[in-house]
Order: C-alpha cells, then structure tokens, then sequence
C-alpha cells in the first residue's frame, strides 16, 4: 500500500439506520451493487411477487433470488418504500444504486452522512 499505514476514517462508515418494516435495520450504501438486495428474513409473511431476474455477485457467482417485494422505510420523519429483490445469500439489506439515486440527495463522503428527505443522516462503521 505505497508504505502508508492503513486506518479507517469516517469516511469509510456506509452504513446507514433505517425503520424497515418496522424494524430497525442497519442497511449498507453500495453504489457498486445494480440492485437493491433484502434478506428473506426480512419479508416473512410477506407476499413476494416471482421474477425470472438473475442475479450474479462480482466474482461471477450465481445469487439465488426468491422474488421481488416492496417494503416500507422510515428514516426520521421521512418514509418510502425499498423495492427490489429478495435472497436467503445476504446477511442485511444491501441499498444499491436505484435506491440512492431515488432517495439520496447528497452523500458527502468526508463528512459521513447522507441528505435524505431534505435532512442530513449519519452514516456509521460496523
């Protein structure tokens, strides 16, 4: 790493608090990722709608996808709505570049927050 000592700055912190559902959730902020991606544990009893969408991780790997769902957010007094895929293969709620392009106004990077609704939020390391 060019002899530079690695540390972590606020600016790494992507993660970000939601009300989902009404249950509070810890959802990452991944410009990388096409799709917005909730684990299954998240819409149980639920209805999810089929999809023939396929889905592949970086390296390649197919993701086995159950279907699509539409969930209820808040965030403050701000409230919408995360729609997209649904996959046993995640561990938390992967908010990708849809959904910030629908909901976030600014991110600033170096400051670590998100504009949301008209107000700044912080985002946090895990």
């Amino acid at each position: 790493m060019c002899g530079k000592t690695f540390q972590v700055s606020t600016a790494d912190a992507v993660y970000l608090d939601l009300c989902v559902n009404g249950r509070n959730c810890e959802c990452l902020l991944d410009t990388g990722s096409d799709v917005t991606l909730i684990p299954a544990k998240y819409v149980q009893n639920m209805k999810v709608k089929n999809t023939s969408h396929a889905l592949k991780a970086a390296n390649g790997t197919e993701i086995a996808v159950t279907g699509e769902v539409c969930l209820p957010f808040t965030l403050g007094k701000y409230e919408g709505v995360i729609k997209d895929l649904v996959t046993e293969h995640v561990a938390g709620i992967i908010l990708g570049i849809g959904w910030l392009v629908e909901h976030c106004a600014v991110w600033k990077f170096s400051r670590s927050r998100v504009k949301i609704g008209g107000m700044y939020h912080k985002l946090k390391l895990i």
